[in-house]
């Protein structure tokens, strides 16, 4: 396997000698905001997000500040996608790691999976039709929490290149 980094990006690309297969991936570092609540609007490619508090995505938030806060919560950050190499791959995947309990993951504004439970990964497919190439792209995560701790707490959330068959939610 030989990895190659895009210049000026945070595109990796992994070449399989073995198999000649190529694929691509990029880790989504943020920086990630976190606000407490439930609006509708917050899911918005336009909505103003510069005065939420920053977050860590590998930690609940009753560790950042929220101490014994269940209920709603939205995650957003800007990712910029680059239309080389991106734009050839047969699809893209979001890989958002595990989240406590249940979410509804947005990309500019279009819903794109749902997952109800705390242990369990979320890996939903983004369709090429809401990617903004070359350009600030939203990715926002509604939260709901039960009880005990809440929100994203484990593994690293990335694009990579690939296609599963989500249902359609538009």
């Amino acid at each position: 396997v030989i990895a190659i980094l895009f210049a000026g990006t945070t595109t990796l690309q992994i070449f399989d000698v073995a198999t000649g297969s190529k694929s691509y991936e990029m880790t989504v570092t943020g920086p990630w905001k976190l606000q407490m609540g439930d609006r509708d609007e917050w899911k918005d490619r336009e909505f103003d997000d510069s005065s939420w508090k920053t977050a860590a995505t590998a930690a609940a938030w009753e560790s950042q500040g929220y101490p014994n806060y269940d209920g709603m919560g939205w995650y957003r950050t800007h990712v910029k996608i680059p239309a080389t190499p991106w734009k050839k791959v047969e699809g893209i995947i979001l890989d958002v790691g595990q989240i406590d309990d249940d979410d509804s993951t947005y990309f500019n504004g279009r819903l794109i999976g749902r997952t109800s439970g705390w242990q369990k990964t979320r890996t939903y497919t983004i369709p090429e039709s809401a990617i903004q190439w070359d350009d600030d792209n939203v990715i926002s995560i509604q939260v709901s929490d039960g009880g005990g701790g809440g929100g994203m707490y484990g593994g690293t959330v990335k694009l990579r290149s690939g296609f599963m068959n989500n249902f359609d939610y538009e």
